[in-house]
């Protein structure tokens, strides 16, 4: 097992507890960023890109433990 840091920005906080916008995830071993978002029941539509430990990533990252995982939703405004 990994645990991660998982944070989430804008309209994906919905998908985390009132007032949560982060949160420690238990992973299997072998796991990559797409499963993060199946855990959470997160649309891959209303997933911009994410961010491990500063790095844009791939969504089939394989995580590591202690890794913090960035989801941002794709932007909107004019």
């Amino acid at each position: 097992m990994v645990r991660v840091n998982v944070e989430c920005f804008g309209e994906l906080r919905r998908f985390f507890n009132k007032g949560e916008n982060q949160r420690e995830l238990e992973m299997e071993e072998g796991a990559a960023v797409t499963d993060i978002y199946r855990r959470l029941g997160i649309p891959l539509g209303d997933i911009y890109g994410a961010s491990v430990n500063g790095e844009w990533v791939e969504p089939q990252r394989p995580l590591a433990d202690g890794d913090r995982v960035l989801l941002f939703p794709p932007m909107t405004g004019g």
